[in-house]
């Protein structure tokens, strides 16, 4: 049985073809594209931060290899401690500053709230376009569904790039304080930070593709749903790629109010999937 709401996206359809709006529709609909150029985009502007974060250690990690030499010499001396430790944390109070300087809350604000902005656009365009396609006609409505799914993702992502950069000059200090302490070489500590550093590029693209991707399909599943469609086709890209798990969900018919196992498409990390609007209701209106 079709929704109030459902029925009131059918009278809007109604309305316009009745003063020769739209198209004839079709019988297949395009499938949804996943939002790869984006989270690439997303990706490259986060590395550009793990670069300026490294610039920020850059007098931190020149002062590393001296300050170990220093603690190296010192061993067996009846001077057990050359001060290294404390040096080590004022060149880190100083970095952290710095950082603090950089990365503030209004400019990660801003990088958050672009890629919201834009995976919202992009998702809408897909769903404009699988609309049309059904039913001739363009039914969706103002944004209002949005917000919250946006602030959201402005909120968690904030934090996601705050901790990504910290996590990264603790990573640098822990580091360089445990090669003091075990008096390792300073080849062995070169090595060491750089694998900080590389851990931190894997991280931020694991976090660019996993939140644009979960963006995408928040705002598909909240768009369909205030239009009134009740009912959705998993879709998959169909590579190689895709979990056993979603696979065997492909091409099924689901409630928005009962998905498998609670989850939606894109909704699980580096998920692809899209849920694809079924509009029987809205074409039995």
């Amino acid at each position: 049985m079709a929704t109030a709401r459902a029925k009131y996206t059918a009278n809007q359809v109604k309305l316009i073809r009745a003063i020769g709006g739209g198209k004839r529709p079709i019988k297949k609909i395009p499938p949804q594209l996943p939002p790869i150029p984006l989270e690439r985009e997303y990706a490259k502007e986060l590395l550009a931060i793990i670069a300026e974060t490294r610039a920020i250690l850059a007098d931190v990690i020149a002062a590393a290899p001296g300050l170990l030499e220093s603690s190296n010499r010192a061993r067996g001396d009846v001077r057990q401690d050359a001060g290294e430790s404390t040096k080590l944390r004022r060149l880190m109070d100083t970095a952290r500053a710095r950082l603090r300087a950089a990365m503030t809350s209004k400019r990660l604000e801003d990088i958050a709230k672009k890629f919201g902005t834009r995976t919202s656009i992009a998702q809408k365009a897909q769903l404009t376009k699988q609309i049309k396609s059904a039913l001739g006609v363009s039914v969706l409505q103002a944004d209002k569904v949005i917000a919250p799914l946006m602030e959201g993702f402005i909120a968690q992502n904030v934090s996601l790039i705050t901790n990504l950069t910290e996590s990264m000059a603790t990573g640098v200090e822990t580091t360089i304080a445990r090669s003091i302490q075990m008096g390792t070489t300073t080849r062995e500590l070169a090595a060491e930070l750089d694998g900080q550093f590389s851990g931190g590029l894997a991280r931020a693209q694991r976090i660019a593709r996993d939140q644009v991707g979960s963006m995408y399909g928040q705002v598909n599943a909240a768009r369909q749903k205030d239009l009134g469609i009740t009912r959705f086709t998993w879709r998959t890209v169909g590579d190689d790629a895709v979990r056993d798990s979603h696979e065997a969900l492909a091409d099924q018919v689901f409630s928005y109010d009962d998905p498998p196992g609670g989850i939606l498409p894109g909704q699980e990390i580096f998920c692809r999937c899209s849920a694809e609007p079924l509009l029987s209701d809205l074409l039995e209106e």
